[in-house]
């Protein structure tokens, strides 16, 4: 479809910036302005960035969004937040960007605390009798808690794994408790599920999804961070519980949820959501879901049929690089077709150049440093390090 629409990225920054701009290149007729507190993401040498701004603070964004909506002409503007500072930013100045008849699709601001933040959403759970792990604060009560271990200690904000620690006993959960000092911090203890990960990421109307796809971790560098290789597929208890939570939530826009199937009663049971675009995104655009574009249509109400996604193995491109097809098939005993992040590489090359050369040169100047940091010694000094 053609269109006047201007798409607005207010936190080009993201490292999610660049497979959304992918999935929208396909839609025809749409201008994109993306804006950046940093002034030179890996995205702005995309080929599909071709309106860049880097500014210093919120007022500025403001100003910018401000200017574009007066010269807007007959077009639509749409803005598109693609993490949850983007999403923040649109709540609070919510009241203006409606004046200004600026369109967006995000969930109710209860909706997004409560996925945002793993110890509400725990309550949330709890309260709605939702399948979720037993989780409770890590408070002055934890000693006296009656969770079953082994259990996960995670902040209660964060993602890709980070902060995630796993105890067999509570003695060693107290004894590193008491050593960390993490009592008075935001940290959740949740009962560790014996299974295996199984995600859900979606698009919502008024609590009703709109598209989605299922997928599970083949490969992982570790057990907490995602995986590498996933494959499609379809889960039917999957599909109902996520369907029950974004109905309760009353979702609108993107989310990306994390769920895990229990081996000891063969239950899905919900484990967090994550308010924003996701890491595989391209690998959802790889098996026939491109979220960007169904997502601006839904905005501007268009309507679209629930696309059909095959079911199909996806690698990151790195992953790739260091194993070929073959291996990672045999590897993971997988049938049939397996995409990857190259092919998206191959088509935009120059973002993924730009990284690669910042990291080279992280290197460099880190080598540089240390061999000047050698020269500046005393020549004893050496000679005693070396010993």
């Amino acid at each position: 479809m053609k269109s006047n629409d201007i798409i607005i990225i207010p936190d080009g920054e993201s490292g999610f910036a660049l497979s959304v701009l992918t999935g929208l290149s396909k839609t025809e007729g749409i201008e994109i302005y993306l804006f950046s507190n940093v002034k030179f993401p890996n995205v702005r040498f995309s080929r599909y960035c071709k309106n860049f701004c880097f500014v210093e603070n919120e007022g500025f964004l403001l100003n910018h969004i401000i200017a574009i909506s007066r010269e807007r002409g007959d077009g639509r503007i749409i803005l598109f937040p693609l993490q949850e500072k983007g999403t923040l930013f649109v709540y609070k100045h919510k009241e203006k960007l409606d004046q200004l008849k600026i369109f967006t699709s995000l969930p109710i601001i209860d909706s997004f605390y409560i996925a945002s933040d793993k110890l509400l959403f725990a309550k949330f759970s709890k309260q709605n009798n939702l399948p979720h792990p037993y989780t409770i604060p890590v408070d002055k009560n934890i000693a006296n808690s009656n969770i079953s271990f082994p259990v996960l200690i995670k902040p209660t904000q964060g993602s890709n794994g980070q902060g995630i620690m796993f105890f067999n006993t509570k003695m060693n959960l107290l004894e590193f408790i008491a050593s960390e000092g993490i009592i008075n911090k935001r940290y959740i203890a949740q009962q560790y599920i014996k299974g295996f990960d199984i995600d859900c990421s979606v698009l919502c109307k008024d609590g009703k999804i709109l598209a989605y796809t299922i997928q599970q971790g083949i490969t992982k560098k570790s057990e907490f961070m995602p995986s590498s290789t996933i494959k499609f597929l379809f889960d039917q208890e999957t599909l109902k519980v996520v369907s029950e939570l974004m109905h309760k939530l009353n979702w609108n826009g993107v989310a990306h949820i994390d769920l895990r199937y229990d081996e000891e009663n063969g239950e899905i049971k919900v484990i967090e959501i994550n308010p924003r675009f996701w890491a595989s995104l391209l690998g959802s655009l790889s098996v026939g879901v491109n979220f960007p574009q169904l997502l601006y249509l839904s905005i501007v109400n268009v309507p679209f049929t629930e696309p059909k996604y095959k079911f199909n193995c996806y690698v990151d491109s790195l992953s790739f690089l260091k194993c070929s097809f073959k291996k990672i098939k045999e590897r993971n005993n997988i049938e049939g077709k397996v995409k990857t992040s190259l092919f998206y590489i191959i088509i935009d090359p120059l973002p993924f150049v730009f990284s690669k050369s910042k990291t080279v040169y992280r290197c460099l100047k880190s080598i540089l440093k240390k061999d000047i940091a050698d020269l500046q010694m005393e020549p004893g000094q050496k000679v005693k390090q070396k010993s």
